[in-house]
């Protein structure tokens, strides 16, 4: 089976305030404990001030799942929902989807 990779970037409403980053941190490290998942990756725009593309977003999150499968069990698992209900409470605006990594 393939891994696959999901991508997700969010527009802040309040991107300086650190208590909401550091809420989002910690929801989002407990990620990484679902069956499936293989890596979580998750942090702040590296470079506010250089925008190549569409690069407005303030955070960022790719996690590598084992197979399609896995990416299917996630979205409902628990832990997944108690995360996006920070992520929903914090962000403004949201960007996301997954693919197949080729090699």
């Amino acid at each position: 089976m393939k891994e696959v990779q999901h991508f997700f970037f969010i527009w802040l409403k309040e991107p300086n305030n650190e208590a909401h980053i550091t809420e989002l941190n910690t929801a989002l490290a407990e990620l990484r404990t679902i069956p499936g998942v293989k890596q979580v990756l998750f942090g702040l725009k590296a470079d506010p001030d250089h925008v190549v593309f569409d690069e407005d977003f303030h955070y960022g999150i790719t996690v590598t799942f084992e197979s399609m499968d896995a990416a299917k069990v996630y979205f409902p698992h628990p832990i997944h929902q108690k995360a996006g209900e920070v992520v929903m409470r914090y962000g403004a605006r949201f960007f996301g989807g997954y693919f197949n990594i080729a090699s």
